[in-house]
């Protein structure tokens, strides 16, 4: 029996422009013929979820129309998969991808939308005819197609900091609108200057710059940009320096890097850490190194699972 699948393939990239942040999601339809048939009119596929400005998107595709009224068409819709407290503006556009490496063809463009709630959809009904899909030879290839999916939604704690309202959480740095509702100055404080750098560079890289082998520095500078990066809602930065922060961890600062991922929700980091103190011996190492008093003023969550880890070994 046939199955119809849908596959997804991530190319997400993602920069901050002003308040704005911006990603691309590739969807490809692989097997059009079989899901075509398989799939009623009024039914869809969804892809699985990208993150863009902090919010999780899906594409629904519907083979066969998403209404009786235009069967010969492919609908295709933006969905919200994240529950928001207030609206989120976008703006998007799918397109075609041409197999031969010509120009994209974008079937349709979103010049902005409000997602109001959590599962709010919108989209093209008419997105592209089934019969000129099937005769471009181009775009179709071997039963598969590749819709791109180019969207700019945005950040909500840049939002709120260069366009007025009120903040989710208040905290120092966040800026303060000015009259009419426009934030005419944006402060960010306690954060140093290469912090800030290194912020502004991975927001329009989608990468944190090159520190010329100097772990030291990059290790100073690893732990701050985790605080900005949960501060900004930047997904994305947080687990780079979480991963880059993992080869950092060892007998010697294993109690200061399991007390900063369980302050900073560094899940990854913690495991690594756990890891580390699974070996009896570095476990009795970093007790007899840090002493037990010092352990227990200073980081008393650490403590408790030193002594859930002693626990499991005797």
């Amino acid at each position: 029996m046939a199955t119809a699948t849908a596959s997804t393939v991530n190319k997400s990239a993602s920069t901050i422009v002003s308040s704005t942040e911006s990603g691309q999601h590739l969807l490809k339809i692989d097997g059009y013929s079989r899901i075509k048939d398989t799939i009623a009119n009024g039914s869809f596929i969804q892809s699985c979820s990208f993150t863009v400005a902090g919010y999780r998107w899906c594409i629904r595709y519907y083979p066969n129309g998403s209404h009786s009224y235009w069967p010969e068409y492919i609908s295709l819709y933006l969905y919200l998969a994240s529950y928001v407290n207030q609206g989120v503006r976008a703006q998007f556009s799918f397109s075609l991808l041409d197999y031969d490496g010509g120009e994209p063809v974008t079937a349709y463009r979103n010049g902005g939308f409000t997602f109001t709630n959590h599962s709010d959809v919108e989209g093209a009904r008419l997105f592209f005819n089934k019969g000129v899909l099937e005769r471009s030879g181009n775009l179709l290839r071997d039963d598969c197609f590749t819709i791109r999916s180019v969207l700019a939604a945005r950040s909500p704690v840049f939002h709120t900091s260069l366009f007025g309202g009120e903040p989710e959480e208040k905290e120092d740095g966040d800026a303060a609108p000015a009259a009419g509702g426009a934030a005419a100055v944006v402060r960010v404080d306690d954060m140093e200057a290469p912090d800030f750098e290194a912020l502004l560079h991975f927001i329009y890289t989608d990468s944190l710059p090159e520190m010329g082998g100097r772990g030291g520095d990059e290790a100073a500078m690893l732990p701050d940009m985790v605080a900005a990066a949960n501060r900004y809602r930047m997904e994305r930065l947080r687990m780079v320096c979480e991963d880059k922060l993992c080869k950092y961890v060892n007998v010697r600062t294993v109690a200061a890097m399991l007390a900063f991922a369980g302050e900073h929700h560094c899940h990854g980091l913690r495991k690594r850490c756990l890891e580390i103190l699974d070996d009896p011996a570095s476990l009795r190492n970093v007790v007899e190194t840090e002493g037990l008093e010092y352990l227990t003023k200073s980081y008393p969550l650490v403590l408790k699972d030193l002594i859930a880890k002693f626990a499991t070994k005797s």
